[in-house]
């Protein structure tokens, strides 16, 4: 697993890195922590066999990634159990997970076998 540090609205969080989550989300309890807004009455829904995730968009917020700002949406979902499953091995929860929205933006390329990542593009 690939964690990274991401500030948003010039406070720092822990992100994962997730290359199967097509969108960068904030988990519901972060919210106030980053000081993010959510867009009243915008939400998204996303269905899998399994389940479903109702997932709120956020005003624009301000993203420092790998040392560059940008300024985007994102959305809040619950990752309870995201980090329940961290925690159960040990590691720290997490405040979101940067997806390949952000992960194309940059250009980005990951290394799993070092544990690396370079962003191509600022």
């Amino acid at each position: 697993m690939l964690f990274v540090d991401v500030t948003i609205n010039k406070v720092k969080g822990c992100f994962l890195i997730d290359t199967g989550c097509e969108v960068s989300v904030i988990g519901e309890k972060s919210i106030g922590f980053f000081r993010v807004d959510t867009i009243d009455g915008l939400t998204h829904v996303s269905q899998s066999a399994s389940n479903t995730i109702i997932m709120k968009e956020t005003k624009p917020i301000q993203l420092n990634f790998g040392g560059v700002f940008i300024e985007t949406s994102v959305r809040c979902i619950c990752i309870n159990a995201i980090n329940e499953t961290l925690l159960q091995r040990g590691i720290s929860g997490i405040d979101g997970l940067i997806g390949c929205d952000i992960l194309e933006y940059f250009g980005a390329v990951i290394n799993f076998g070092s544990l690396t990542m370079h962003l191509i593009k600022p």
